[in-house]
């Protein structure tokens, strides 16, 4: 696939199952997240994470506990929920790799001086730490997360990036459908990243990885 800098403003990428191969941690996460609860099903976790990879893990949490506990759960349990979904995935980051052809797409349009940016449900001080972990953060003038919802946080960032009404819209790479509400709501074109989100059933485009996308002058 050939993207036409003339037609971009600028780039913006979700970070999960987009930059890095993160979706099987995270899925290991939340049923690590609920091992001590006798009435938490894997199986269950596991089906709900991969079909709403891109909401905010609070709202998982509260699904979570209103099937299994059958309480809402207080800020302090949230946090603590939380806490342990991040302790996995930082033991398991650094070992996660990026999502085919991601390197290669990052450094062609560093060289092109094109924007980039991230806007992701995952909290902020998180995203900054594994950034930072992947030597990757210097790539992007912005990296925002939670708990802004991704809605504003792409608004914010077109605000940024458009130098004015007219300028071309920027392009979102996200792998959930949650992800195409969100640019489509910011005015941002959308590419999907992978399959599982059944971007080909609804006629969204989408690529498998950035394997074969370039950028052509």
């Amino acid at each position: 696939m050939k993207l036409n800098p003339d037609q971009i403003s600028y780039i913006c990428f979700d970070f999960d199952g987009v930059i890095l191969d993160t979706l099987q941690l995270k899925e290991d996460g939340f049923v690590f997240a609920y091992h001590d609860i006798a009435t938490a099903d894997a199986d269950v976790i596991r089906s709900f994470q991969r079909a709403n990879g891109g909401k905010p893990r609070h709202e998982k949490f509260r699904h979570f506990d209103h099937l299994f506990l059958k309480q809402e759960p207080d800020e302090s349990r949230l946090a603590a929920l939380s806490k342990r979904l991040s302790d996995h995935i930082m033991a398991g980051i650094e070992n996660c790799p990026h999502i085919g052809g991601f390197s290669a797409f990052l450094s062609q349009l560093k060289d092109m001086n094109m924007p980039v940016a991230i806007a992701s449900a995952m909290p902020e001080y998180e995203l900054h730490e594994i950034i930072a972990i992947k030597k990757i953060a210097p790539a992007f003038r912005y990296a925002l997360g939670a708990p802004r919802a991704k809605i504003n946080q792409l608004k914010d960032i077109d605000t940024q990036f458009r130098d004015h009404p007219n300028a071309p819209q920027g392009l979102y790479f996200g792998d959930t459908m949650s992800d195409h509400e969100a640019a489509i709501g910011a005015g941002l074109n959308f590419m999907g990243v992978g399959h599982h989100a059944g971007f080909d059933d609804r006629d969204i485009p989408f690529i498998a990885d950035f394997t074969a996308v370039t950028v052509t002058e």
